[in-house]
């Protein structure tokens, strides 16, 4: 299952009364490698205890996108919460000289329910509003305490009458939002989070969680474009790169997904989740010894319990016949009994039609024979299938170069490059057929980021552009 974003931002209010201080290879065997707008309020954002996943299903592919999420309080250090304490105490002094100060019952509400004593809270949240019923801060806060405790119509309820008194206060739409998304009502939270993100720009997490419920109620392209500008907001997230990089997978966009993935292990690089989500993907891909390496190392990291072992071991009593045949089929190759190679090939393809490396190899072996024709068939098979082959893409395009067709050759070597921007021999290609079309301002860009790679011959043509470009 793709990882999925749980806990929601909880927004408490504080008001000022007291401030917050060539082949491919083989192996024998697979190596495991809301702000309001009200006037003189001060508000204190709490973060809940980052965000998490849920845990994934054991059935091949199944990304589900399956969220508990959670708005208790984020934890206190034993420093802030002797503050806090102090600060409670303080107010419940005060209280006792101004038992009909509303905004004092609201800031010991604010402290309570830091503090983690949410039923507490609630009552002084009510009290305040017995005082002050058309105190949108104390509805607002009210409704995040009973949505706590997971009361969603009667949070609603004070959301509600904190947006009829102030109708831009981001944050109530936000935890409307986040108590429709509770109960898998996707519709209604898109559009409360779409309204929280729209009033307040900068909410982050209403950018991930709009991103969360459009990708819910079926709208994976939507949900893209709001992870993305959540990740503009604020940084890099792992788990929010996660949920993107599912997104992609969703709309097929295979080396986009991938990307992503890999993105979030370069974060977190022992992020179980992110390995079990590349594992499916190189599963879907036909990368089948790679992804039982990513199954592999999430099972080492996430314990003999974790899905990363059970899916390592689906993989291998599934594709470990045709794991075998392909490895025989690179030992024979090796010793040039071609034709036994291409028997276990296409015997690798019978028990696993999208092994892409079969593919590749079988392209190779008749291309060697003089098989043009049928190795570009199955070089194009293996890009249908994995987007991921820069090899496979790179001898298209030498293919395609060779016999002049220099438009489709440079759409392989743009879509190669696309997963590893900094290949030799791609970037030499693309300038020699940018080169030979024309077009010496792109050849040279394109010759100098080969040279930068230390490829002798693209220094040497980059010079000669350079030379010509002069005269």
């Amino acid at each position: 299952m793709i990882s999925f974003l749980k806990s929601l931002l909880v927004q408490n209010i504080l008001v000022k009364n007291f401030p917050a201080n060539s082949l491919s290879g083989a192996r024998t065997r697979p190596s495991a490698p809301a702000r309001s707008g009200v006037p003189a309020l001060l508000f204190s954002f709490s973060l809940v205890c980052g965000l998490f996943f849920a845990q994934f299903s054991l059935s091949p592919f199944s990304f589900s996108a399956l969220h508990a999420l959670k708005t208790s309080p984020a934890a206190l250090s034993p420093g802030e919460r002797k503050a806090y304490e102090t600060r409670a105490r303080a107010l419940a002094a005060e209280l006792r000289r101004e038992p009909d100060n509303s905004r004092l019952h609201f800031n010991l509400g604010f402290y309570l329910y830091r503090l983690g004593k949410i039923q507490k809270a609630i009552e002084a949240y009510k009290r305040a509003l017995r005082l002050e019923p058309n105190f949108a801060p104390a509805h607002h806060n009210l409704g995040a305490a009973l949505l706590d405790q997971g009361k969603f119509a009667e949070a609603r309820g004070h959301f509600q009458a904190a947006l009829r008194i102030n109708p831009r206060m981001a944050s109530s739409h936000y935890h409307m939002g986040a108590s429709y998304y509770r109960e898998e009502k996707w519709e209604k939270a898109v559009s409360h989070f779409r309204e929280a993100a729209r009033i307040e720009p900068g909410l982050r997490e209403a950018h991930i969680y709009l991103g969360a419920a459009l990708f819910r109620s079926g709208r994976p392209r939507a949900a893209v474009l709001s992870y993305k500008t959540a990740l503009k907001l604020k940084g890099d997230d792992a788990r929010v790169r996660n949920s993107l990089g599912y997104a992609y997978y969703k709309i097929g966009k295979y080396v986009e997904s991938w990307r992503e993935f890999k993105h979030a292990l370069k974060l977190e690089p022992k992020n179980e989740k992110a390995l079990v989500n590349l594992g499916f993907l190189y599963e879907k891909t036909g990368n089948i010894e790679t992804a039982i390496t990513a199954f592999r190392d999430a099972c080492r990291i996430g314990g003999a319990g974790a899905g990363g072992c059970e899916e390592a071991n689906r993989l291998r009593l599934k594709y470990g016949e045709a794991v075998r045949l392909y490895n025989e089929g690179v030992t024979l190759y090796g010793l040039r009994r071609f034709d036994e190679a291409m028997k276990r090939w296409r015997s690798a393809l019978e028990r696993a039609p999208s092994f892409s490396r079969a593919y590749y190899n079988l392209g190779v072996l008749l291309y060697q024979n003089g098989d043009e024709k049928t190795a570009l068939r199955y070089w194009k098979k293996t890009v249908r299938i994995n987007p991921l082959h820069v090899q496979a893409h790179y001898n298209l395009a030498a293919v395609f170069t060779r016999h002049k067709r220099y438009r489709r050759a440079t759409r392989y070597l743009k879509k190669a490059l696309a997963v590893n921007t900094r290949h030799k021999r791609v970037l030499l290609k693309l300038g020699e057929v940018y080169e030979k079309t024309g077009k010496p301002g792109r050849a040279l860009r394109y010759f100098r980021g080969a040279c930068n790679l230390n490829v002798i011959e693209a220094c040497r043509r980059a010079l000669k552009l350079k030379d010509e470009s002069r005269g």
